[in-house]
């Protein structure tokens, strides 16, 4: 599939006005079935069905399944994956007086409980992300915008309060840090969906881990 910001953006639109109840029941049913099976695994005659449509009405509205999955994947990206992380990221720095370690565990619980609410959204995200270039190079572009630019002002905010080091590298530190939330989410949703993980366990050991490393510097 060939994927490009003016694509997703003109599908995005269309994903948010649906035409008919119908076409919107598709798409809710296409989530799930996109997610629990992935592209390559999921069939016309499975979406038709889960929908409670014919392949027939299936195809009126979507011409091949991939335009169907383009389709949810715009709501994905800019309803889930950014819109959705950019309100909570400006919630948290308009509270002047929180703290990095607050502020580090606040995203990432929010990151965990989206997650738990939309482990579908998650699946088909990561899946794009994993194995189609052109989408990375589309979701790269729009994630260093809305995301990453954001996500260095908040780390200069911490910064200039001196809570963090003056000679960090902020932007090794936001990729890294992006680094670590994407991997849990795979580790957590796709390699091992059925885990009983402490995520709360979880992240503040991360948390535990940058704020000190994990090299002993006590002297021997």
């Amino acid at each position: 599939m060939r994927f490009t910001q003016k694509k997703i953006e003109m599908e995005y639109l269309k994903f948010k006005n649906p035409n008919s109840e119908k076409e919107k029941d598709i798409l809710l049913a296409a989530e799930r079935v996109f997610g629990e099976k992935g592209y390559e695994g999921a069939t016309t005659k499975e979406l038709a069905e889960k929908a409670s449509v014919t392949e027939r009405t299936l195809f009126k509205y979507f011409p091949t399944k991939g335009d169907l999955y383009i389709r949810i994947l715009s709501g994905i990206v800019y309803d889930f994956a950014f819109n959705l992380q950019m309100n909570e990221l400006k919630k948290m720095l308009e509270k002047t007086d929180s703290k990095f370690a607050d502020w580090f565990l606040y995203i990432m619980r929010n990151r965990i409980k989206m997650a738990k609410e939309n482990r579908h959204k998650i699946r088909i995200l990561i899946s794009a992300v994993l194995s189609d270039k052109d989408f990375v190079k589309f979701f790269g572009a729009v994630w260093k915008e809305k995301l990453y630019s954001p996500a260095i002002l908040a780390m200069l905010h911490f910064q200039n309060k001196g809570e963090i080091r003056a000679d960090l590298d902020l932007h090794n530190f936001v990729r890294t840090s992006f680094g670590i939330n994407l991997s849990y989410l795979i580790f957590r949703f796709v390699l091992v969906p059925e885990s009983q993980m402490d995520d709360e366990s979880e992240y503040k050991k991360i948390l535990e881990m940058i704020s000190f490393g994990i090299l002993n510097h006590q002297k021997t």
